[in-house]
């Protein structure tokens, strides 16, 4: 049976994010997840030429 919980991983140690299943010895299949790390917006701006 496949079950899903959320945890966070720093290092090796693992914190579960919901309630912590009743486990002794198992089986996982991490998914990594990675946050969306966009560039910057580059603001544009007008011309020097047409300054007043």
């Amino acid at each position: 049976m496949l079950k899903s919980d959320e945890v966070a991983i720093e290092g090796d140690r693992i914190t579960w994010l919901g309630e912590k299943p009743n486990l002794q010895t198992t089986r996982a299949i991490i998914v990594i997840a990675e946050e969306n790390k966009t560039t910057p917006i580059k603001r544009r701006s007008p011309s020097k030429a047409i300054a007043v």
